[in-house]
């Protein structure tokens, strides 16, 4: 056999092996298994296809809507109240790479073994605009160790062990989905002009400011530069930062929960109680502050022009409703220290 074919058969030989080898590597029981686990659980499965979700366990559930518009709703008393958008857009974004994870078992029978039955499974069902579901997924308890959960499709009998958290998305109270900022979105504090702040009463029995009853305004100093100062007080400094983390806190401003029963006796009629913010563009907005709800550490709050009607922790209303002195700059006091001379 001449050099010539000996390198033929040699280059014959190396590619069989290395052929041999990575079809090996490739279709191993080991890793035919894994990229099982990297299948996609709901392949072809598209957020903007879903305009109803449902997510329930067994103590409750809750019902979210997407109308024409694209805008998204939360169901509660039968009524529709705003939903935190985002917050339903980062679940279906879950739910387009979640994969299908390990299969653990294929036997109905060891359902219970992994909590992944109706009666004591989390539930997430999505329903595209014909009335279709597009999800049905139980998930049941997490994993040994905490890794991962359980969980079945209703369709079928494989149970999977998948990596993905989707605990926090398993909240089925109306609350965690609702969208409670009761401020305008597109407030921003250097918008603000001039706010003032009317209160009547104490908020608590630790609140030693019953009445408050000024001001705040952007003023213009000899400098040309802008200021908040305080109306018919212009003689007070007051600490920027201060004014600032205040002005933060309205714009921020939120509630606890709606409130979903017409009957409630909410006291926002009396208006007592109010902030009103003006902006740049000479808008305004006023939020009065009804009555407190019996036994808890929370009041009635609602927009003068708005259509809801929310619950507000006292806590927060107290970091809104501050005295003059809570913003005034403190005066620094300067000790002048004697030298005393030495007797000789």
């Amino acid at each position: 056999m001449d050099f010539k074919k000996k390198v033929i058969i040699s280059v014959i030989v190396i590619f069989v092996l290395t052929a041999t080898y990575i079809l090996g590597v490739i279709f191993s029981p080991e890793n035919v298994e894994k990229r099982k686990t990297q299948r996609l659980l709901y392949p072809g499965f598209k957020k903007s296809a879903v305009t109803k979700i449902v997510i329930s366990n067994p103590s409750g559930s809750i019902t979210l809507k997407k109308d024409s518009t694209n805008k998204w709703w939360v169901v509660l008393n039968n009524s529709l109240y705003p939903a935190d958008s985002g917050k339903i857009s980062d679940l279906l974004d879950e739910f387009t790479k979640l994969k299908e994870g390990k299969l653990i078992s294929k036997n109905p029978k060891n359902w219970d073994n992994f909590d992944v039955v109706e009666k004591r499974a989390r539930h997430f069902t999505f329903y595209d605009i014909k009335g279709k579901k597009i999800v049905d997924l139980l998930i049941g308890k997490g994993g040994i160790g905490g890794s991962g959960y359980y969980i079945r499709k209703s369709t079928g009998n494989n149970v999977y062990l998948i990596s993905e958290v989707l605990s926090y998305y398993m909240n089925p109270a109306g609350d965690f989905w609702s969208y409670l900022k009761i401020m305008p979105k597109d407030l921003k504090v250097k918008d603000i002009l001039k706010i003032v702040f009317f209160k009547k009463a104490a908020f608590d029995k630790k609140d030693k400011n019953p009445t408050i009853n000024y001001t705040l305004y952007r003023g213009a100093t000899k400098d040309k530069e802008t200021v908040w100062k305080i109306e018919g007080k212009e003689n007070l400094t007051l600490d920027e930062d201060k004014v600032n983390l205040l002005t933060s806190d309205l714009v921020d401003f939120e509630g606890v929960k709606f409130v979903t029963d017409k009957s409630a006796d909410t006291g926002i009629k009396n208006g007592d109680t109010y902030f009103e913010i003006t902006t740049q563009n000479n808008k305004t907005f006023k939020v009065y502050v009804g009555n407190k709800l019996k036994g808890k550490e929370q009041f009635y709050v609602k927009p003068a022009n708005g259509k809801y009607t929310y619950v507000v922790s006292v806590w927060q209303l107290k970091r809104i409703f501050k005295p003059i002195s809570a913003i005034e700059k403190k005066k620094v006091k300067v000790e002048k220290k004697e030298n005393s001379k030495s007797k000789k």
